[in-house]
């Protein structure tokens, strides 16, 4: 289980990048957290319904939020 607030550092930036998926590694730069404990929370939201797999432009499987709005409980 990831910790509540990587997780929602994680939602947030998604949320922030919508349109396309990015990968733990690439996430966790951009946060300055460490890629583990970005993996986890991903990996705890990816079942979502409103978040989907696909490939990172780095290449790397990674995870990405579509039709977000802040009103949006399923987030």
């Amino acid at each position: 289980m990831a910790n509540g607030m990587i997780e929602s550092m994680v939602r947030q930036w998604l949320r922030e990048h919508q349109g396309s998926a990015h990968c733990a590694r690439c996430v966790a730069k951009d946060l300055a957290v460490e890629v583990a404990l970005v993996q986890v929370a991903m990996d705890d939201l990816a079942p979502r319904p409103i978040f989907s797999r696909g490939s990172c432009g780095c290449g790397e499987a990674g995870l990405m939020i579509y039709g977000w709005s802040p009103s949006d409980p399923r987030s």
